[in-house]
């Protein structure tokens, strides 16, 4: 997919991969985010076959990065599975202590409760990840 701004050379956007612009210009940086709102026609997105596509559902605009603090929530999926991903086995086993740490202290505290309760470390890294709710 190609994203051309009229008057200069098209950018080749990849799918499944970020794609950052940015212009010390602000009548450029101002057309740019127009254009990908849809307001404005200096800016067009292209398939590989050179057809059409609506910005709007072509791509996913984010905005400006350094002021939108919503996008650990948006992407939240996605960076858990990228870190469980490029976790190291040392990582992994360091993890995995803590959260039987963690396990063993609760299941502890029940043992006071005289209840037959009990809880289960299921190794699940992910659950984990999602329980520490990431944030920026």
């Amino acid at each position: 997919m190609k994203l051309v701004y009229k008057g200069h050379p098209p950018v080749q956007i990849d799918k499944g991969k970020f794609t950052v612009l940015a212009t010390n210009n602000r009548k450029t940086y101002f057309e740019l985010i127009r254009g990908l709102q849809g307001f404005n026609d200096r800016l067009t997105i292209l398939d590989d076959d050179y057809q059409d596509l609506d910005p709007e559902k072509a791509i996913d605009w984010d905005g400006d990065l350094v002021a939108n603090n919503n996008l650990a929530t948006i992407y939240s999926t996605e960076i858990v599975k990228s870190i469980i991903k490029n976790l190291t086995e040392e990582d992994r086993h360091l993890l995995d202590a803590e959260a039987r740490r963690l396990y063993s202290n609760v299941q502890e505290i029940l043992f006071m409760t005289d209840l037959p309760l009990e809880v289960r470390y299921d190794g699940d890294i992910k659950r984990l990840l999602n329980y520490c709710k990431i944030k920026c």
